[in-house]
């Protein structure tokens, strides 16, 4: 958006600004002040109160190309220093953060007038229904729609959040939905059940990464003591059930077995898919085979290094995975297992001991992957374990 336009919106309550940068940007949502992003995207929104703005100054970390929203006074807004020479815009305004945020909500919709009196309960409700029932055509699905706060976008995707602890009072709650609102700017979100849903959408062909900053979603929770789980990304609004269900099922499954991820906090179906439907397994074993001893649909050579390594608090099954899904490569397991190459040949070795034959001659990699997945299943998820006596050498 030009910044002369974006003026216009904010005309009625700017006390006093300084505009070096001809666009802004709102498509990573609004950051407030602190804390910093790591991951630093140009033409950001940031918010914030004067005192904090005063201590970005001190600290010395803004960030060229972003834009900077400071809610303030008259008496306390001027805090511009003398030669202040930086590529950003500065904006003092006579609003509160939830004003700015509501009129931020507005111009993304495309209407500075658009209010929502009632939106999150119109939300809550299409919730408990797809939750009891399927939507049953599409153009019924377009009449939940066009009750929505917002208009969804081509690709959808549900994202789920929920808090570390357990009871946290209406303050922190209030927190958390304006810093997850600010965030998802434009973006139906509501809080039900100890835990908030998101129906994001976006223009963007995805089929599992969203069009957001993962790095700064990330920081955020950890900041709020927050998870969250995402769903792949659909085109039928009327299967949101079905993604939230994933979603959430993916946090779950996650908090458990935590499988390695480039961001914390963080799960996303497209680690968690396998384990799904190991999931979607499990809870039809007992019945099918008449007892309980789901880690027999692993691989029996998998189960052999398993029991190995409880005997000999080893890691090799580890070793094994991380070495069939980094393409067999030496050189990339042992920088994915952050080991020395040697360490991982020895490793491999002594697998091949206990197997008794070549890892080369392993016919279906996917197996030996997915028995991995039982096993963690198994174990961490169901809290079993396996118990046997083997006769093992070092």
């Amino acid at each position: 958006m030009k910044t002369d336009l974006f003026l216009q919106y904010f005309a009625p309550y700017i006390l006093d600004s300084f505009l070096k940068v001809p666009e802004i940007s709102t498509t990573e949502g609004v950051l407030f002040f602190y804390p910093t992003p790591v991951e630093l995207h140009k033409k950001c929104i940031f918010l914030g109160r004067n005192h904090e703005w005063m201590r970005l100054l001190d600290d010395g970390i803004l960030i060229d190309e972003c834009t900077y929203l400071i809610c303030t006074t008259l008496e306390f807004h001027n805090h511009i220093p003398s030669g202040f020479n930086r590529r950003i815009n500065v904006l003092f305004l006579n609003m509160s953060i939830f004003d700015v945020l509501q009129l931020l909500d507005r111009i993304t919709c495309g209407s500075p007038n658009y209010t929502h009196p009632d939106g999150e309960h119109i939300l809550i409700d299409f919730f408990r229904t797809i939750s009891i029932q399927n939507i049953p055509d599409h153009e019924s699905m377009l009449q939940w729609q066009s009750r929505f706060p917002y208009p969804l976008k081509i690709f959808l995707a549900a994202i789920v959040v929920r808090p570390e602890y357990t009871g946290i009072d209406k303050e922190s709650r209030g927190t958390i939905h304006e810093n997850l609102s600010a965030f998802f700017l434009g973006t139906n979100l509501f809080y039900y059940h100890n835990e908030w849903i998101i129906l994001y959408s976006q223009d963007e062909l995805a089929s599992d990464q969203l069009s957001i900053s993962y790095g700064n979603f990330s920081m955020l929770l950890a900041r709020l003591n927050l998870f969250a789980g995402i769903s792949y990304v659909g085109v039928i609004p009327e299967n949101f059930y079905t993604l939230y269900l994933t979603a959430s099922a993916s946090m779950e499954l996650g908090l458990k077995i935590n499988l390695p991820s480039p961001h914390k906090r963080i799960y996303s179906f497209t680690q968690y898919h396998t384990l799904y439907l190991i999931h979607l397994s499990a809870r039809q074993y007992d019945q099918l085979h008449h007892q309980a001893e789901f880690y027999y649909m692993a691989h029996p050579d998998v189960v052999r290094i398993y029991l190995y390594d409880k005997a000999h608090n080893a890691d090799l099954l580890d070793t094994l995975y991380a070495f069939l899904i980094n393409n067999s490569s030496l050189s990339q397991t042992a920088q994915y297992s952050f080991m020395h190459r040697n360490t991982i040949y020895n490793k491999l070795s002594k697998i091949e001991n206990i197997i008794g034959y070549p890892i080369s001659e392993i016919k279906e990699n996917s197996v030996f992957i997915l028995s991995y997945m039982v096993i963690r299943y198994y174990r961490d998820f169901q809290n079993n374990d396996i118990y046997e006596n083997i006769d093992s050498n070092d």
